[in-house]
């Protein structure tokens, strides 16, 4: 059965989630992007934005480029920081950046990462 929550969430959008710490103890809720479309079980690429602007693949992300919402304070994007979500872990929305971030925050993550661009 496929969740409701696919329909609520889209790429391009700023949530917050649970981030889990790297060794496997706890975490904390933190503000994500959405990259991927959540696939047919509402899971969906993300990556991790931070206040820090000291981290190599850090995208300096703005207010001018959100389409919808408002960030609080001067926000980066980790580039580098690619994880799995699923819809349920989504605890509210912030807005919705621009298409050209969006398209900008996925070349970035293919760099960082390595993936190969055609």
């Amino acid at each position: 059965m496929m969740s409701t929550f696919s329909t609520r969430f889209d790429a391009g959008d700023i949530v917050e989630i649970h981030f889990p710490f790297a060794d496997g103890e706890g975490g904390k809720k933190r503000p994500a992007l959405i990259v991927t479309t959540p696939d047919a079980r509402a899971d969906f690429l993300a990556l991790a934005i931070t206040g820090a602007a000291q981290h190599n693949n850090s995208v300096p992300l703005g207010n001018h480029d959100l389409a919808a919402g408002r960030l609080s304070k001067a926000s980066y994007l980790r580039a580098d920081k690619v994880f799995t979500v699923n819809a349920e872990a989504i605890s509210q929305t912030f807005g919705k950046v621009k298409p050209a971030f969006l398209d900008k925050a996925r070349r970035q993550m293919c760099i960082a990462v390595g993936c190969r661009q055609s």
